[in-house]
């Protein structure tokens, strides 16, 4: 049994090296398995991705502490809650501070609370990150619009490739945008 414990752990750190929950069983099942050197080896190893990430945290911690952010944001905006939930978004955004998708996110919120050049500055540090996103376009669109930049918001959702859902959706918001 314990065999086949460790085979299943090593087989998910094969495919995930960065499984941090996969590597602590690994340690404990060495451990249990009375082979200590293994167990610490492995400890070491784990701990080791934990150097930089995030605010210290263990990536696996971390990625349930983001999910936990975003449900709060979730429950925040069902309630009427827009500052907290911009400030559950702000929280999650330090656990990945590069994340392009929760820096949109933000920004939206943002512009939702009619501050449009707040989420500009964000959506520019995304842009930096993944300039081709269709979504940092089709968002950055929508704050140039609410700036009155109507022709700025008119090239950045012409940019956004046709096929893709957020094309679509920029496709809309040049119909109903006088030329």
């Amino acid at each position: 049994l314990f065999s086949l414990a460790r085979t299943a752990w090593e087989e998910a750190l094969r495919c995930d090296p960065g499984h941090t929950e996969a590597a602590l069983s690994l340690a404990v099942l060495h451990n249990d398995l009375g082979d200590y050197e293994a167990a610490r080896e492995q400890q070491q190893r784990a701990a080791a991705r934990c150097v930089d990430a995030p605010l210290g945290l263990d990536p696996f911690v971390a990625d349930q502490l983001l999910d936990q952010h975003l449900e709060l944001v979730a429950a925040y905006r069902r309630a009427q809650l827009p500052e907290l939930a911009l400030q559950q978004l702000r929280q999650a955004r330090q656990l990945q501070p590069q994340n392009v998708a929760l820096l949109v996110r933000e920004s939206a919120a943002l512009r939702e609370r009619e501050r449009p050049a707040q989420a500009i500055a964000l959506l520019e540090q995304a842009r930096a990150t993944q300039p081709q996103a269709p979504a940092l376009h089709l968002e950055l669109g929508l704050c140039r619009y609410a700036l009155g930049e109507r022709e700025a918001a008119q090239r950045l959702w012409r940019s956004i490739p046709a096929r893709t859902p957020e094309g679509r959706l920029a496709r809309r918001y040049l119909r109903l945008v006088p030329t």
